[in-house]
C-alpha cells in the first residue's frame, strides 16, 4: 500500500478539484434500494428533515460512478449511509470536507480502521442502532431500527444542521414497538406505515 503522503499526491494528480460553491449539503441516501438490500427504518423521515433543512437527497444507485464521485467530492457537509456508496466516497474524500457516516451495524476493528485510513479527515461515526433484523444474508442486508431522534441531536451538536425539533418517535415508542415483534424466526414483520419507502409498481 501507498504511504498517505504518496496516496494523497496521486489522488490530486488523478482526480478533478471538487467543483464546489461552497453550499452544498448532501445526504447519500439507501432508501432507493430495496428493503432486502439494508434499509434503516425510517430513512424517509431523516430525508424529509435534512431536505427542510437544505440537504440534497442523492440516491447513488441511479447516477454513474463518475457523477457519484463528482457529486460526493463537492459537498460541503456530507452525510453517507453506511453502504458501498461511504466505501468508493472514502477513497476520493476531499480535504476539509465534514462528513459523517451513519452506521447500519456494529463498528468493528475493521470498519474503525477503514474510516481511520482516509487520508484527508475521519468522518464522524453516529451509532444510534437500537435493532437489527438480518434477512437472512448477513448484517450489510439487514434492516435497522434507529433512535432517530438522538441521531438527529448527534447531527446537530456535529454542525450538521441547526434544527432544534425532535424527529421520530420517542426511544420509548421505539423499544415498545421492538418488543412487539416476532421471533426472527418467523420473519420480520411489517413495521408501521410510513417507516420504508413505499416501492414503485
Amino acid at each position: 500500500t501507498l504511504p498517505q503522503a504518496k496516496y494523497k499526491h496521486r489522488l490530486a494528480s488523478v482526480l478533478p478539484r471538487p467543483v464546489a460553491d461552497g453550499q452544498l449539503d448532501l445526504y447519500v441516501s439507501r432508501s432507493g434500494l430495496d428493503p432486502n438490500m439494508g434499509q434503516y427504518l425510517q430513512e424517509v423521515t431523516l430525508e424529509a428533515a435534512l431536505q427542510a433543512n437544505g440537504y440534497r437527497i442523492f440516491h447513488p444507485q441511479a447516477h454513474p460512478i463518475e457523477d457519484q464521485i463528482a457529486t460526493c467530492r463537492a459537498a460541503r457537509r456530507l452525510i453517507l449511509a453506511d453502504g458501498s456508496a461511504m466505501h468508493l466516497w472514502s477513497f476520493v474524500a476531499p480535504c476539509g470536507q465534514q462528513a459523517a457516516v451513519i452506521l447500519r451495524r456494529e463498528k468493528d476493528r475493521h470498519l474503525a480502521s477503514w474510516l481511520r485510513s482516509i487520508p484527508c479527515g475521519v468522518p464522524i461515526s453516529i451509532d444510534q442502532v437500537r435493532g437489527l433484523f438480518p434477512s437472512g444474508e448477513g448484517p450489510a442486508r439487514s434492516l435497522v431500527l434507529l433512535d432517530l431522534d438522538a441521531l438527529w441531536r448527534q447531527l446537530r451538536d456535529d454542525g450538521f444542521h441547526q434544527d432544534s425539533s425532535a424527529l421520530g418517535v420517542s426511544r420509548a415508542e421505539l423499544l415498545a414497538w421492538a418488543d412487539t415483534l416476532a421471533p426472527k424466526s418467523r420473519g420480520f414483520p411489517a413495521p408501521p406505515s410510513g417507516w420504508l419507502r413505499a416501492r414503485s409498481t
